[in-house]
């Protein structure tokens, strides 16, 4: 009867052989091992979702894919992020009515917060989503002013940047002419 079982599991053995490997395992002479099959970690799973299904390996594809065989709701995200990730990648603002309208329907609470916040400022979301244009060089001057901004009062209580002066014994005190004087870096703009 085991015999004709793990005959249809695709076993092509003897059924002579499976009775000495019983009858080894009831003498004790040989115990039997289990294969454990190990679940994935939650942020495994999650980086599979996040990454494009042409960036991920063969075993990483699987994986998934047996996972999201289990969990509906795993399914449900995995469809939705790869939908927006899509949209994100490809400049496809005008698919994003529908995505949070998919979105509210699957129940999903963390994505549906974050379709609110999305909701919230739908105008630039949308552009940012549809249009080429970057603010990326805008980031880059905030970030140099915070830097300069924050050299200026480290370790100062009561002085300003004015008294810092290049004789200063201070590596990282920037003069006052160095930020009264700052000129932001012109804006590229590639408009088509």
């Amino acid at each position: 009867m085991l015999s004709t079982e793990l005959r249809e599991r695709g076993y092509r053995g003897s059924a002579r052989t499976v009775r000495r490997l019983l009858q080894a395992w009831r003498d004790g002479a040989i115990k039997p091992t289990a294969v454990v099959a190990v679940a994935p970690k939650p942020r495994e799973v999650t980086g599979w979702i996040i990454r494009p299904a042409a960036e991920r390996t063969d075993r990483e594809q699987s994986d998934l894919a047996r996972v999201l065989q289990r969990c509906d709701s795993l399914r449900t995200v995995d469809e939705l992020v790869s939908d927006f990730a899509g949209m994100l990648r490809q400049r496809q603002g005008q698919h994003v009515d529908t995505w949070i309208t998919q979105v509210r329907a699957s129940g999903v609470a963390q994505l549906a917060g974050f379709a609110a916040g999305l909701v919230k400022d739908y105008d630039a979301v949308r552009n940012g989503l549809t249009l080429p244009y970057s603010s990326g060089a805008v980031e880059g001057n905030v970030c140099r002013l915070k830097a300069i901004k924050s050299r200026c009062t480290a370790g100062r209580t009561s002085t300003s940047c004015g008294s810092a002066s290049s004789s200063s014994s201070d590596p990282h005190a920037v003069g006052e002419d160095e930020i009264t004087n700052f000129v932001p870096e012109p804006l590229r703009l590639d408009i088509a």
